[in-house]
Parts: C-alpha cells; sequence; structure tokens
C-alpha cells in the first residue's frame, strides 16, 4: 500500500527564528557609556575592556586652539563663598570624628593643620623616578584623532584638543564649541568603531550580525536614550539593540532578585532599589558628585596640610590620572 500522505495542520505554522537560528553570546556586545571610562565587550566575556572615555582632535589652526573640557574641576564650584563652603564642612567632619571613638575605645586627637603644615614645610623635597610611568603620546604623524589612554597622554603643548562625550552620567551637550548634540554623538561614533575594530577585531560592515546591548542610568534624558539607539542602529549598523538600566543588569549579573544597588561613580552616585527586575521609581536618586571631587577635595587637603605639589597642574589630563591614583592609595572609609 502506498504511505499515507501526512495530515494538514489545522493553522498555519511559521518556522521559529529562536530555534532555528539561536542567537549566540559572541555576538551580543554589551556597552557601558560611563562619564570617564567606557566598558564595552561580548557577552561571552568574563570581563570587558575598559578604557578613557574621551577623544583628543588635532586642530586645524594653532592659534585658535580651544582649552580642554575640564576632567576634574567644576565651574559651578568656582565661587567666593567656595572656600568658607569647604572649611565649614570640613569642621563637621572633624567634630564627627572626634565624637566617634576608635576601635581601641580611645578617642582619637586631631591636629591642627598649622602644626602639619609647620611639620611639612621643614621636609625637603625628593624626586623619585617611576619606570612604570607612561610616556607622552608619539603625535609625529599628527593623526587627526586620538582616543582612550593615548588621548589622556598627549603633551600639553601639542595641538590637540581633548573633550569628553560623558559627563555626569549624561551626553555632554552645552552651549561652548563642540557641545551640540550631533558634535557630541559624532565623538561617541568614532570612540566606539575605533573600539570595535582595534580591541575587539570587529570589522564595522560586519556590525550587522550582531545585536547590542545598551547600558543607561536609572534616571536618563529620553531624548539622549533615542539619540545613542540611532547611533547603534543607523550610524554603527547593529543588527538590533536592546537598552536596559545599569542597576537592573548589576542584579541579574550578580544572580540575585533584590537589592539595593549603590553605584559611586567618578561624576555621580546613584541608588536604585531592584525587585523582580524592575528599578522602583520613587526609589531612585541621582547625586552629582562622585570619586572626581573626592579627588578635588583630597588636591585641598593636601595644600591645606603644606604637602606641596607644584609639578601636579589639574587642567592637565595626565596630572589629574596621578592624583586620582595617589587618592586611590592614600584615601580610605576607616573611621
Amino acid at each position: 500500500m502506498p504511505p499515507t500522505a501526512g495530515k494538514k495542520p489545522l493553522f498555519p505554522t511559521t518556522p521559529d527564528p529562536v530555534t532555528d537560528l539561536p542567537i549566540q553570546a559572541p555576538t551580543i556586545l554589551v556597552i557601558q557609556p560611563g562619564s570617564v571610562n567606557l566598558r564595552i565587550g561580548r557577552a561571552s566575556d568574563a570581563f570587558p575592556i575598559t578604557i578613557p572615555h574621551c577623544i583628543a582632535r588635532r586642530c586645524p589652526d594653532p592659534e585658535k586652539r580651544l582649552p580642554n573640557d575640564y576632567m576634574l574641576l567644576r565651574p559651578e564650584c568656582s565661587h567666593s563663598e567656595a572656600g568658607q563652603q569647604i572649611r565649614a564642612g570640613l569642621a563637621t567632619i572633624e567634630e564627627l570624628l572626634l565624637s566617634r571613638p576608635s576601635r581601641t575605645g580611645d578617642y582619637r586627637q586631631i591636629t591642627s593643620p598649622r602644626q602639619l603644615m609647620a611639620f611639612n614645610s621643614q621636609v625637603p623635597n625628593e624626586r623619585l623616578e617611576s619606570p612604570d610611568s607612561p610616556a607622552w603620546t608619539n603625535t609625529s604623524k599628527q593623526p587627526e584623532y586620538f582616543i582612550g589612554e593615548e588621548a589622556l597622554y598627549i603633551h600639553p603643548k601639542d595641538n590637540y584638543r581633548l573633550t569628553w562625550p560623558m559627563r555626569r552620567g549624561r551626553l555632554n551637550v552645552h552651549e561652548g564649541p563642540g557641545g551640540s548634540l550631533t558634535s557630541v554623538l559624532a565623538d561617541l561614533e568614532t570612540i566606539w568603531g575605533h573600539v570595535l575594530q582595534e580591541h575587539l577585531e570587529i570589522p564595522l560592515k560586519d556590525l550587522k550580525h550582531y545585536r547590542c546591548v545598551l547600558l543607561v542610568p536609572d534616571i536618563y534624558t529620553h531624548k539622549h536614550v533615542k539619540a545613542l539607539v540611532s547611533l547603534i542602529l543607523n550610524n554603527l549598523g547593529f543588527g538590533a539593540v536592546i537598552v536596559h538600566q545599569e542597576s537592573v543588569c548589576a542584579t541579574y549579573g550578580s544572580g540575585i532578585p533584590v537589592a539595593c544597588v549603590v553605584d559611586v561613580g567618578d561624576q555621580k552616585t546613584s541608588i536604585s532599589c531592584v525587585e523582580d527586575g524592575i528599578s522602583h521609581r520613587v526609589s531612585r536618586l541621582t547625586m552629582e558628585f562622585g570619586g572626581s571631587d573626592v579627588s578635588r577635595l583630597f588636591h585641598s587637603l593636601l595644600a591645606r596640610c603644606g604637602v606641596a605639589l607644584p609639578e601636579l597642574n589639574l587642567n592637565h589630563p595626565a596630572d589629574v590620572v596621578q592624583l586620582q591614583a595617589l587618592k586611590e592609595t592614600c584615601c580610605h572609609l576607616d573611621q
């Protein structure tokens, strides 16, 4: 007998793209655009690639070169009452420390800044040469731009201007030169494209086969997120993109369903309560200060105690990197 023909299905069926072509983890790229560091990598990588999120472009006219974007200084803090506010805050902290006993139960004694300055002024300076100190970036070929650490270590006399496309977790849109939304997005496209090709070794023409996960702050600007999604899909050419909040992704990465996520960054501190993959709106809080503000205060405390660092210029990015390394070595939270 001839074989019976198969039954015709009652409803039309379509092939499932997930089962036919499963998404591979190496084809998913995760991008976290921070104010100071850019973290980017494949979903299958244990650790992302972290580079300074900055770009230095060559100026066509050396005489009309604009100053670099500030890395540590805050123009809004440069006012006549700033010194008085710092002294009042330090007095409050000293009073709090005097009321807290140490681990042995004794109460500490605060040494006055005048005594510290008198002692430190008598200590001669000693110059040390470190073999690990980075050298200045070679700009003899005069490329159009430098990205990452190469941009940070360009000599101040070279004809390049350093810019940071992100500021305090948002796009660095301002009224000054290079502060338009178009200019900021152009810098981001150049930085991300360079990292994708040089560090991840992915040609831009192959990005249509990749998918992107974009991490945004808990409190974000809708217009900026829309512009970033357009940049990823239209300019870079990714096949798809999904946008998610940093706190929610942190809980997923830690494997916990409920948490209060505190993110202390370089320029902002954010708090959010996450429950079952949802960041509760009423619990979100963002404070616009972070590690860079601690570095700036640390520098003023050193000067207050007579620790003179005459060669340290806060307008030079390379000096700011050294100050931040010094802060990470000497500062702590042990009361």
